[in-house]
């Protein structure tokens, strides 16, 4: 509120737990107005992703296996 005329941006400093910062300018204008009229930003997040490598070896020797095959499943 009380934003004079001029040009102005939002920076996002803190995500939203699970997603990744959004660290870009988002940027607007807060026009000279005899009637009042707010000036509208939005702004994306994108959810963090992860990734996950299996190896399976054999007990006995410690070398890698080939051929084996899992499903992978969410809680």
């Amino acid at each position: 509120n009380d934003l004079k005329p001029g040009d102005y941006y939002f920076v996002e400093t803190a995500a939203p737990a699970g997603y990744e910062l959004n660290d870009s300018k988002l940027n607007f204008t807060v026009e000279l107005q005899t009637t009042t009229k707010v000036a509208t930003v939005s702004a994306t997040n994108a959810k963090k992703t992860g990734s996950v490598v299996l190896n399976k070896t054999d007990s006995d020797t410690g070398k890698a296996l080939s051929g084996a095959v899992f499903d992978l499943y969410k809680k």
